[in-house]
């Protein structure tokens, strides 16, 4: 790197982009660079009060890093692959995106097809008010007493034995 070679030393600032700027960040933290975070809320409001605009470009958002490295305003960058943080940082994510993607599947049941292909459903499940109901996997536990409510037995005359 050329950097090195003037022998000062080198802060570098960079906002995070997702996983995007985990490589280079490893890198440049192996070269021995001081290396910076800038957070992207706090990047955005120092452009709006810099340049009194909204407008975001890459060039300008160099001018408002530097300026925020200038006034210490950043985040020290921990590597995840060198404080070993790395596998814990995935399955956070993991159970994030799992658990988000349960939640929407649920919401999407109780609004789109409980009443679409049971609307007797809501029905019960209003008379019933368990408070596990509102958790997915209690639904399944709610689900296989439906059949047996008698208010549904009212509802569909079919589904009595």
């Amino acid at each position: 790197m050329e950097l090195a070679s003037y022998e000062l030393p080198v802060r570098v600032g960079f906002e995070a982009t997702g996983n995007y700027h985990r490589p280079l960040a490893h890198h440049l933290g192996q070269a021995g660079f001081e290396l910076k975070l800038v957070s992207s809320v706090g990047l955005a409001r120092t452009r709006e009060a810099l340049h009194n605009s909204w407008d975001k470009n890459d060039p300008k958002d160099a001018q408002v890093i530097l300026h925020m490295l200038e006034i210490g305003a950043v985040q020290f960058f921990h590597d995840p692959l060198v404080t070993g943080t790395a596998d814990i940082q995935e399955l956070s994510k993991t159970h994030e995106i799992v658990s988000r993607s349960k939640t929407e599947l649920w919401h999407r049941i109780l609004t789109h097809y409980l009443p679409l292909y049971f609307p007797e459903g809501e029905l019960v499940v209003n008379e019933v008010h368990r408070p596990d109901i509102v958790r997915p996997d209690g639904f399944l536990t709610v689900f296989s007493e439906l059949c047996l409510h008698p208010a549904l037995g009212v509802l569909v005359p079919e589904l009595q034995a």
